[in-house]
């Protein structure tokens, strides 16, 4: 038996999220049917949900630093040097 869910969404999210539904070829209802049954399969939420910090994180923060002083960077000549140098 099929149930309705009524939900108040801002209509610029709505918007949004119907534009990214469009292009993956899916309706809002297919969406979140989708969401529903990741909450069912995980238990719980199917993504951590985390506050943003204004400030970046101490790994970013140090990828930031080691890219600006060009620290264990490698460089190369082109994507298929790079590919073989990471054995894919």
């Amino acid at each position: 038996m099929n149930t309705l869910i009524q939900a108040r969404i801002d209509s610029e999210v709505k918007k949004d999220a119907e534009d990214i539904m469009n292009k993956l070829g899916i309706s809002m209802n297919e969406a979140i049917r989708m969401f529903l049954m990741q909450v069912i399969i995980h238990k719980g939420i199917p993504f951590k949900p985390v506050l943003r910090d204004e400030e970046p994180s101490i790994v970013l923060k140090q990828a930031i630093d080691d890219v600006e002083n060009k620290k264990g960077l490698t460089r190369y000549k082109n994507t298929d040097e790079m590919w073989e140098d990471l054995g894919l």
